[in-house]
């Protein structure tokens, strides 16, 4: 099974890399359609589409695998699976352990940075039976997308285990609470800065000077806050841009990099309103005694 490779949204996964985990830069080009390979232009180093994930160096079909994991998810027997498939019993094992690593990573970095609408949110517990006794999993689960927030584990079915994973939503809502006020400083800031109102920034219209605020807003929101890029994309200005592709808020903040360094005398007025922005934000920030990024 192949896709059609796209370049804009990959990031070099080389640790020596300068530009490692850095999405947007301009610096990762396709290197073979047909060998699913990307190429990093700045350590020239090529790494494949499945880099990083638990497809990476599989030697049977994905289809097959997909199918495995899917049954396996829902309680089918490693013995049934192995007669069925003429499977190793290990390759199958093999399998579960990639893709539950690869969960717990997808996990660790959309859900406990704050990248899920929680919305109304739905706990739970069931009962495992092991060989000595009993264990009790308290979880819970955002309603909008059905997504797990997270569980705890005890042996004993008490009050302890529900507070815990009340404690771990409580935690997520703060997160999500504090990434759209930034948000939301960002995007007054820059209406100030344009003379806009929110609609105008946040409307489907083109004009080159709403385009432009809304690319500094990208670029702002990219260089200053300490969250990952996801997140940033869905608490981008509102609900409008915020239901923009991913790519495209990646484009605009590349634009913006390029033009600031281009050094051109029509790209001043650019370059001295994103410093303008970069100082009100400094001085709020200051004001309110909270960490945050000096604007270089």
């Amino acid at each position: 099974m192949r896709t059609r490779l796209g370049a804009y949204a990959t990031f070099c996964p080389n640790p020596d890399c300068p530009d490692k985990g850095q999405q947007g830069r301009g610096n990762i080009g396709i290197h073979s359609q047909k060998e699913q390979r990307y190429r990093c232009t700045t350590c020239r180093d090529t790494f494949a589409a499945t880099r990083g994930t638990a497809l990476y160096r599989l030697h049977h079909p994905v289809d097959l695998m997909v199918l495995v994991v899917t049954l396996l998810c829902h309680g089918c027997p490693t013995h049934a699976i192995v007669a069925a498939f003429g499977l190793d019993e290990r390759t199958v094992a093999a399998w579960l352990h990639r893709a539950g690593g690869h969960a717990a990573r997808v996990h660790a970095a959309a859900v406990e940075t704050g990248q899920v609408d929680l919305g109304q949110v739905q706990a739970d517990e069931i009962c495992v039976k092991v060989c000595r006794g009993r264990i009790w999993q308290a979880m819970a689960l955002a309603v909008p997308s059905r997504l797990c927030l997270g569980g705890d584990l005890s042996s004993a079915r008490d009050g302890a285990l529900v507070t815990a994973t009340l404690r771990r939503v409580a935690a997520l809502r703060r997160l999500r609470r504090a990434q759209l006020a930034e948000a939301r400083r960002i995007r007054q800031a820059v209406t100030d800065g344009y003379t806009l109102t929110p609609v105008q920034l946040t409307s489907p219209c083109r004009v080159a000077v709403l385009a432009e605020a809304r690319q500094v807003a990208m670029h702002l929101m990219r260089t200053r806050l300490t969250w990952p890029m996801p997140a940033r994309n869905r608490a981008f200005p509102c609900e409008r841009i915020g239901q923009r592709d991913h790519s495209t808020v990646l484009h605009g903040v590349a634009v913006i990099a390029a033009r600031l360094a281009s050094g051109r005398q029509e790209d001043a007025y650019l370059r001295h309103m994103v410093r303008a922005l970069g100082a009100t934000l400094d001085a709020t920030y200051e004001a309110e005694g909270r960490p945050y990024q000096r604007a270089a």
